[in-house]
């Protein structure tokens, strides 16, 4: 007798298998439940490898608009005045190469914050956004300001030194 045959009985003249597909059964339930705890441990993968991603852009940004207002910090102690309000960053780091300093600073920050345009050297944020720059004349601040991870919503803004803060 084969070691996976079933065993038959002889009844009435008759012969029946004992073990009627019992183990195929529960090497089904088996496979069904190990595909569902692989589905599950795939998803707990995709989302944290997502929170990840977005957690590394987000603190490339706030690095990056920490040393860019360490820059314009630097500037502002070295000129008595902060750079007036420009429409790139390129026009912004103009003014910063303009007060040695300042451009020191700059040259510091990693490579991979910069991307060459026909206006010049800008600064991006952790999207790959241009990071914007504004003095409020009135009240003699300074913002650096990344649009966030939609580019759209002010509301997940990040700026230099913590959401919402001005230096």
């Amino acid at each position: 007798m084969a070691v996976n045959e079933p065993t038959l009985q002889k009844s009435s003249n008759r012969t029946l298998p004992v073990d009627v597909g019992h183990r195929e059964g529960l090497a089904l339930l088996g496979l069904a439940g190990l595909m569902a705890f692989l589905v599950i441990v795939l998803v707990v993968t995709v989302v944290l490898a997502s929170w990840v991603r977005q957690s590394g852009k987000e603190r490339l940004t706030y690095r990056t608009l920490n040393a860019l207002a360490d820059a314009v910090r630097v500037y502002h102690q070295t000129t008595g005045e902060f750079p007036p309000t420009v429409p790139t960053n390129a026009q912004l780091l103009e003014y910063l190469n303009k007060v040695e300093p300042a451009r020191k600073t700059v040259e510091n920050m990693p490579p991979h914050v910069f991307r060459n345009t026909t206006a010049g050297k800008e600064i991006l944020d952790g999207w790959g956004r241009p990071v914007s720059y504004v003095l409020d004349t009135a009240t003699k601040r300074a913002k650096l300001i990344s649009e966030g991870p939609d580019g759209d919503d002010p509301a997940d803004n990040l700026y230099a030194e913590g959401l919402g803060s001005e230096f």
